[in-house]
């Protein structure tokens, strides 16, 4: 059977008695590089910190369906399937052990994956903004595309800043911040991770490259 559940990240009602907060994530999502060579996007990573620390309710959520239900798949989805989702996939992945390089090249897969969709949105987005920042309701198509972007470096900069430094790992953060034991992430990681001897070798397994991004 299917069980159906709401968990968001930002509750309407939170969105609506404070404004200010889709603002704030608008400034992060457009904010460039800085230096310009910084080589990742700061305001990313302080957006993705501010998604994991409202999203603790939701994660919770989530990841106790992981532990209480292993026989139940899921689906878990945001607006863009990258900023919210990516951090929750971050978090999994990091909980199974996955190293940085490949949460970060995954997550950088969302922008290849949207296709043409990207450039629909980017257009809508300079054309006119639903959470205009500027005077004249739209913004840049060099904003739109770091709004939309999906830069690998983005993501390994927030879980060496944030995830590692900050909250002391992935399994510290389930602990800390969901309120998980050893032994629920234990069981947790267990659902998540099929032991099995390799059967195939495959080598030079060429995938996306990472997409370009102002």
């Amino acid at each position: 059977y299917t069980t159906l559940f709401r968990s968001p990240v930002f509750p309407v009602a939170d969105i609506r008695a404070h404004p200010e907060m889709a603002s704030q994530q608008l400034r992060w999502y457009t904010a460039p590089d800085i230096p310009a060579d910084a080589g990742f996007s700061q305001g990313y990573v302080d957006c993705y910190r501010d998604i994991a620390l409202h999203g603790v309710k939701a994660f919770r959520t989530i990841f106790e369906h992981i532990r209480d239900h292993p026989e139940q798949p899921f689906v878990y989805h945001c607006t863009a399937g990258k900023d919210r989702t990516g951090v929750l996939t971050a978090l999994i992945q990091k909980i199974c052990g996955v190293e940085d390089e490949a949460v970060a090249w995954d997550y950088s897969l969302t922008v290849p994956g949207m296709g043409k969709w990207e450039e629909k949105v980017e257009a809508e987005m300079v054309g006119d903004s639903m959470m205009p920042i500027r005077q004249h309701g739209g913004m840049t198509k060099e904003e739109a595309k770091r709004v939309c972007g999906s830069r690998s470096s983005n993501m390994k900069a927030w879980l060496e800043k944030v995830l590692e430094k900050e909250f002391g790992g992935a399994e510290r953060y389930c602990t800390e911040k969901l309120g998980f034991t050893p032994k629920d992430i234990a069981k947790i990681r267990g659902n998540l991770i099929v032991q099995a001897p390799p059967t195939v070798v495959v080598k030079d397994v060429k995938g996306w490259e990472d997409h370009p991004q102002t």
